[in-house]
This record gives C-alpha cells, structure tokens and sequence, in this order.
C-alpha cells in the first residue's frame, strides 16, 4: 500500500470542517460536525470520525487534541486506502490561529495552519 499525499488533500485537512472541528466550541459556533477519534459505534449525530477531501479521499481520525488554555487544536489522520487504514502514511495537522476563539490568548487577525506528515 502507498500513499502520497497533495497540497490540495493537505489544505482541505487544515480546513474548518477538519484541524478547526476538533475543538467543540468551534464546531458548534460554526455548526460543523465534532471532529473525534471514536469507532462508529460510539458516535453522537454532531460528530464524525472520517474526513472526506474534495478529491473524494477519506481520511480516519486517529488522534486528536483540543486544549482551551493554549487554543491548540490538532488532529492526525490516516488515509483510507482501497478500504483499508494507511497507517503508514499518518498526517498531523494542527490549526493556527482562530480569531473568533474564546482561548486566553493573544489574539492574531490572520489565520495560519500547518502541518505535517509522519
């Protein structure tokens, strides 16, 4: 199994309706679903565990992290290939700066993501 990811799968994981969606405030202020790391089973309406890219690529959820001191939000993901979870070929996303979060701290205007690939 290999997998390669793009820019534009990379951009779409470090949009609001993924990095951002782990953090339960932004999700409901925004009225996303909550991006988790459960099984199918454990799932409540308002959440998901898989992404879906534009290209139609669909990610799980392994991790994530969402801690509202700091305003970290991150997540990594696997890709779904031929059915089956790359593990692999994880990505680690972690969300920059929310302008419209509650988090104690120093607020920016600007928005920047980042990521990286394990």
């Amino acid at each position: 199994m290999s997998f390669s990811y793009t820019d534009k799968q990379l951009n779409n994981l470090n949009g609001d309706t993924a990095v951002y969606s782990v953090n339960s405030e932004f999700a409901r202020r925004k009225h996303k679903k909550l991006v988790v790391n459960k099984s199918d089973s454990e799932l409540a309406s308002y959440e998901t565990n898989t992404i879906t890219t534009s290209d139609g690529q669909e990610f799980r959820v392994v991790a994530t992290k969402s801690h509202k001191g700091t305003g970290f939000d991150g997540l990594a993901v696997a890709p779904i290939v031929n059915g089956e979870l790359d593990y692999k070929n994880v990505a680690v996303i972690a969300a920059g700066t929310d302008p419209g979060s509650t988090a104690e701290i120093d607020k920016s205007e600007t928005t920047f993501s980042y990521y990286s690939v394990i």
